[in-house]
Parts: C-alpha cells; structure tokens; sequence
C-alpha cells in the first residue's frame, strides 16, 4: 500500500516569557529588555528583530505575556537558527 500524506490541522501554541528564555538559554529579565516588543505597551512601530507579546489575561488581571509559536519561529530564523515544521504525517 503507498504512503498518504495526511495534512494536520494548524495548534496555536502560546509561549510563555520564561518558556521562550529557557529554551534560548538566556535570562528572563535580558530576553525582555532585548528581544520583546510587548504589545499595546511597547512605544513605537515594533522593531523586525523583537518578538510581540501579547497579553492574554482579563482586564484588571495581572498581565500574562505570551509569544505566538509563529511569532517566535519567524525571530528564530530571524537569528539565523535553523526551524523545521513537521505538519505532515506518512501513514
């Protein structure tokens, strides 16, 4: 029998601050000072070389920052990393 390639759907992941630092090993408070464009926050057009985050808690709620999966891949190869999509399933 040949191989189908099955599309799987698109998962919204969101990444948290703390998520994003560990996984590019550098600390948290730099990664915000360098690498985050916080949104409705941030002054100014949002610099291509920073990430946008956006806050996903209730209004009045303390803020909750998250970095879009796609977002953080785009700044990825921005910086030159190498990001492989594996969408795709062989059954």
């Amino acid at each position: 029998m040949p191989a189908i390639d099955l599309g799987l759907p698109i998962r919204p992941f969101l990444y948290t601050l703390d998520q994003i630092a560990d996984l590019i090993d550098k600390k948290l408070r730099q990664l915000r000072l360098d690498d985050i464009y916080f949104d409705q926050v941030s002054s100014g057009p949002k610099p291509i070389g920073k990430m946008i985050a956006r806050n996903i808690a209730s209004p009045g709620d303390k803020p909750d920052w998250r970095v879009a999966e796609q977002e953080f891949k785009r700044w990825l190869r921005l910086k030159r990393f190498r990001v492989y999509d594996r969408s795709q399933l062989k059954i």
